[in-house]
C-alpha cells in the first residue's frame, strides 16, 4: 500500500505535469516558483483548484482543474470535489492519471464536452 507522502508526491507531480502542458499548448511560460506565473500548481492541503490560472491564462483555459494520480479513484468523490472548488463562470475538469493507462484522462461535463464541439 502506497503511503500518504507517495499519494500527495504522485498528485503533486501530475498538477505540474497539468501545469507544464496547459502552458506548452497556450504559448505561456509555466514557473511555479513565481507568485506572478499566469499558470502555477497549488501547494498540497491548500484549498481550492488544483491549477492556479490568472490573467490571459485565465482567458485562455476556462476550466477549474482537479487532478488526481493513483490506481484507486473515487469518481463521486472528485467529482463532488472538483464541483465544490469550481470558480464562477468556469467548467469543471477533474485529471486522473493511473500508472497502467499511460497518459492522464480528462473528465468533464458532457455540456461542457458539447461547448468545446461547438467551437471548432
Amino acid at each position: 500500500m502506497a503511503s500518504i507522502r507517495s499519494n500527495k508526491n504522485k498528485g503533486a507531480n501530475l498538477q505540474k505535469w497539468v501545469c507544464e502542458q496547459l502552458a506548452r499548448v497556450g504559448g505561456f511560460v509555466f514557473d511555479n516558483q513565481d507568485d506572478e506565473s499566469l499558470i502555477a500548481s497549488r501547494r498540497m492541503g491548500q484549498n481550492g483548484t488544483d491549477v492556479i490560472l490568472r490573467g490571459k491564462a485565465k482567458e485562455v483555459f476556462p476550466f477549474s482543474f482537479e487532478c488526481m494520480s493513483g490506481e484507486s479513484f473515487e469518481l463521486v468523490k472528485k467529482i463532488e470535489q472538483a464541483k465544490k472548488n469550481q470558480e464562477k463562470d468556469r467548467d469543471w475538469v477533474v485529471v486522473h492519471r493511473r500508472k497502467k493507462w499511460g497518459n492522464p484522462i480528462v473528465m468533464m461535463d458532457w455540456k461542457t464536452f458539447e461547448s468545446l464541439l461547438d467551437k471548432k
